[in-house]
């Protein structure tokens, strides 16, 4: 009996208290006078150019008589509703509302994304900006341009100074020869780009064929081996059927009938390889097959070497997604030659930070302290990147 009195009586206090604490009998819950905050940015995060001015403005709810509370990087910056500042200097800088009643507080994490201005860059993979179509073909032009998400971004294509379009892609078709010139024009808040495209319509289009050089910024096309290692020669064919290929190695004829040709040669010396495609054109490359032998230019490593890179002789990326981007690529906007663009690359890979080569035909040449041995059956390097790595 004493123990059931107990509980009753445990139970009737219990009561007596709940009711004591709200008149009008309504059970509620304390957490419904908190004050919430709502963004006025999804993500949480705001960009804003180095110079420029930043309002962050939230709606609240349940804030009447409320405090509020501003920290950016954990140093109080401002005590009212909206937050306003000049951002000076580029970063990442992580920034904290709070917002207190006497019910409690509430907070809200957002960054702010300090940037460079912006202006768009226009990038078209064309050889001197020009190109030369047949009369009624269609070309579709399609151009990489950076900060180009932006919602004041715009852009304009003119044809022989008439606007012709205002989406990010133009269809070019011709119907009579002649030379045009086509101009692309972009531009935001933070400034604009264009570029001219001429564009030459013929009846019928020119053919080429050509050895081209091993990379972009080579001038030589002379390719170099070794006496009994092959070198795989393979032309440029443009506007051309290509169905019949004719090697012949100084002036000898060839077996080889196919588009590339594996040259062995034997003995060390120069030969001159030509080939004739259609019995239409022809094309010749000198190959150097150096007077030594892979065993004698072999460099060994020895305990100072390095099994990562240690030189970037040629890093040429396509448009692409990270291509001159200052944030998520890491770069400064200054890399506009070779030699500022290869160190900026080598500072990278040292970091053991990722170098974009861009869209397709993007690359980089690197080069080690030592020689890389050929072993049959396993890998002689790798290349770690993407989420394709794994370790395993």
């Amino acid at each position: 009996m004493i123990e059931r009195t107990g509980t009753a009586t445990a139970i009737l206090l219990a009561g007596a208290m709940l009711f004591s604490c709200n008149r009008d009998e309504v059970i509620e819950n304390d957490n419904a006078a908190k004050p919430q905050i709502i963004l006025d940015s999804e993500s949480g995060i705001y960009t804003v150019n180095a110079g420029d001015e930043l309002t962050i403005a939230p709606a609240y709810r349940n804030a009447e008589g409320a405090s509020y509370l501003w920290t950016v990087d954990g140093t109080e910056a401002a005590t009212t509703a909206e937050f306003t500042r000049q951002w000076t200097e580029t970063g990442e800088y992580y920034v904290t509302v709070t917002v207190s009643n006497k019910a409690g507080s509430s907070s809200e994490d957002l960054r702010v994304d300090v940037v460079d201005p912006a202006a768009p860059i226009i990038s078209l993979p064309l050889a001197g900006n020009s190109l030369t179509l047949a009369v009624g073909s269609e070309y579709v032009f399609r151009p990489e341009i950076s900060n180009s998400d932006r919602t004041d971004f715009k852009i304009s294509w003119t044809l022989d100074g008439v606007e012709v379009g205002s989406d990010m892609d133009y269809r070019f078709q011709a119907g009579e020869t002649g030379d045009y010139k086509l101009t692309v024009r972009a531009w935001n808040a933070d400034g604009e780009d264009s570029m001219e495209i001429s564009i030459c319509v013929a009846d019928k289009l020119p053919y080429r064929l050509s050895f081209p050089t091993p990379s972009y910024f080579q001038t030589s096309t002379t390719r170099y081996t070794f006496a009994g290692r092959p070198v795989f020669l393979s032309p440029l064919i443009e506007n051309l059927a290509a169905r019949k290929f004719s090697w012949t190695v100084d002036g000898v004829a060839s077996e080889c009938t196919a588009r590339t040709f594996p040259f062995t040669p034997d003995a060390p010396g120069e030969y001159i390889v030509s080939l004739t495609v259609d019995e239409t054109a022809s094309a010749s490359v000198k190959v150097v097959c150096v007077d030594a032998t892979e065993a004698q230019r072999y460099r060994r490593p020895t305990a100072g070497s390095s099994a990562e890179s240690t030189k970037v002789f040629e890093w040429i990326p396509a448009p692409g997604q990270f291509i001159g981007e200052t944030s998520t690529g890491g770069m400064t906007g200054n890399e506009t030659t070779l030699d500022q663009a290869n160190a900026w690359a080598s500072e990278r890979l040292a970091k053991k930070a990722f170098v974009s080569l861009g869209g397709f035909g993007g690359y980089i040449i690197v080069g080690f302290d030592h020689s890389i041995s050929k072993r049959d059956g396993q890998f002689d390097f790798a290349v770690m990147g993407n989420a394709f790595f794994n370790a395993t």
